[in-house]
């Protein structure tokens, strides 16, 4: 009987695993190379609200909103790519673990047979000794 890590190993799909992992990598490159080069958001000054001139004001606050738009659109792309890169990786796990599932069954029903043929031949034994 082989090690049951070497049972699962063997019953992993790794054709999946491996047509899959070019695209999880890259989603997580470039999810990384993205948020690396990223920079903080522009802080709002103090002086911003304390100044008189009311139109300066508005150009200021129009600048900043037009700032903070371009951000949230990067941070909701970068919000899809991560869950389309989580949608796959879940997936892939999902694969894994029905497989591990079908071999715990397998292993489960090769047990039983195992205990019905190891009783058929005890029944067997004890009925040729009391013949004797």
């Amino acid at each position: 009987m082989a090690f049951p890590w070497q049972i699962v190993i063997t019953a992993i799909p790794w054709k999946q695993v491996i047509e899959n992992a070019p695209k999880l990598v890259e989603g997580a490159q470039n999810l990384f190379l993205r948020t690396r080069k990223d920079k903080a958001p522009a802080d709002i000054p103090d002086e911003m609200f304390t100044d008189g001139n009311e139109s300066e004001q508005l150009r200021q606050m129009e600048k900043l909103i037009r700032e903070h738009r371009g951000e949230i659109q990067a941070l909701h792309r970068d919000f899809q790519d991560t869950a389309d890169l989580m949608r796959h990786l879940t997936q892939q796990n999902n694969d894994l673990i029905r497989a591990v599932e079908r071999l715990r069954q397998s292993q489960v029903r090769q047990r039983r047979i195992l205990v019905l043929i190891i009783f058929v031949l005890l029944l067997s034994v004890v009925y040729l000794l009391t013949r004797l």
